[in-house]
This record gives C-alpha cells, structure tokens and sequence, in this order.
C-alpha cells in the first residue's frame, strides 16, 4: 500500500483533502496555472543543473495541493517500495 495516498483511492493526499480523482485533478490544473504564471518569482534562484532546482521548481508549483510537494517520496507499485520519487 502506498502510503502517501487516501485509503481505497489513487488519489495522492493532499492539504486541500480532496479524495475524488477528478475533483484534484480540476483543482490542481487550476492551480498550476496560477503557480506557471507567477513562476517569474523565482527564477532567479534556478539553476536547471541542478536537482534542487527541479526541487524548488516542484514545491512552488504544488505546495497549495500536494501534502508532499517538498520533500522526495519513495515510490511503491504494488506494496513495493522503490527509489525515491517526486511526489
């Protein structure tokens, strides 16, 4: 079981508490938008060499939704645990 989803869903926890699939995917689009627009904010602390960057990049857009968006997940696939993942 993976650990960073709602029991009995595919849906990802999130700090909004939305647990039905399509209802996070709407928000989370409209969220997204917002974070691409207002981007430019912290461009000047990328560097896409570096991962932290691509970090960074990950957190700004999806720290309204994602409970995880700061810090890498491991991924499981069928009660398997994996390497670490963005969430």
């Amino acid at each position: 079981m993976d650990p960073y989803i709602y029991p009995n869903t595919n849906v990802l926890i999130n700090k909004l508490n939305i647990r039905d699939e399509q209802q996070l995917i709407d928000v989370e689009a409209q969220l997204l938008i917002a974070g691409i627009i207002d981007i430019s904010s912290i461009t000047h602390e990328i560097d896409f060499q570096k991962y932290k960057s691509l970090q960074k990049i990950h957190h700004f857009i999806y720290d309204k939704t994602l409970a995880c968006s700061s810090f890498p997940r491991r991924k499981y696939t069928n009660g398997i645990d994996f390497h670490e993942a963005f969430c």
